[in-house]
């Protein structure tokens, strides 16, 4: 016989459970409408059931998975930089209270987005935020994570993108990047043996920012 206890622990597991489901479910609804070119009311729509679902259960990575795709469809299918910076603030907000280096991974994308967007028009003036304060905040947490020597493979990431910060402003400023070139090619020797540390998308970051702005 099923105890009390146990019956209501299972009963709000599945609950749960479905709940996290729906939200993932609605979230990959938006974007398969998103991939489709649908209508962007018809795509909003899937976004804010998603967001309704997930107030219900109020997880925090899931909230930076709605956030971040979001705040990507805003600017890169809308050119909605008004849109775009409102969401990317909701997710900086969430981010913040996170430990895993993974979501820290999507602000910095998004942040590297605003800073695109920070040479074409003026953003304070405009839209009344700070490219500086941005940056200083993305450092501030950055610092958090490298000075953590119990993760390692948290600590390295972060000095990956301090590091590719420096590069982005010595190359704005027309200044010599070969000693930012070199520390990158230190720690990505440092990460050998590190299986998550992410390679790949470290490597296609470089390719990007050398495609850019070289």
């Amino acid at each position: 016989m099923i105890s009390p206890f146990w019956y209501k622990y299972t009963k709000y597991y599945r609950h749960s459970k479905v709940n996290l489901t729906l939200v993932e479910d609605a979230l990959e609804s938006a974007i398969l409408s998103r991939m489709l070119e649908k209508p962007r009311d018809e795509i909003e729509g899937k976004f804010d059931r998603a967001f309704r679902f997930c107030r219900k259960l109020n997880n925090d990575r899931q909230w930076i998975r709605l956030h971040y795709q979001r705040t990507w469809t805003y600017l890169n299918w809308y050119n909605d930089y008004s849109l775009f910076i409102s969401e990317y603030t909701e997710l900086k907000n969430v981010v913040l209270k996170s430990d895993n280096i993974y979501d820290i991974e999507l602000y910095f994308n998004l942040y590297n987005l605003l800073y695109g967007i920070s040479v074409l028009v003026k953003l304070k003036d405009d839209y009344q935020i700070d490219i500086s304060k941005e940056r200083d905040d993305l450092i501030s947490i950055l610092n958090k994570f490298e000075a953590d020597t119990e993760k390692p493979n948290s600590s390295l990431i972060s000095k990956t993108y301090k590091i590719l910060l420096e590069l982005t402003d010595n190359i704005k400023g027309k200044i010599n990047i070969n000693p930012q070139l070199k520390s990158l090619i230190e720690v990505i020797k440092v990460s050998d043996g590190l299986i998550d540390y992410p390679f790949v998308s470290i490597k296609e970051i470089i390719e990007e920012y050398w495609k850019v702005n070289c």
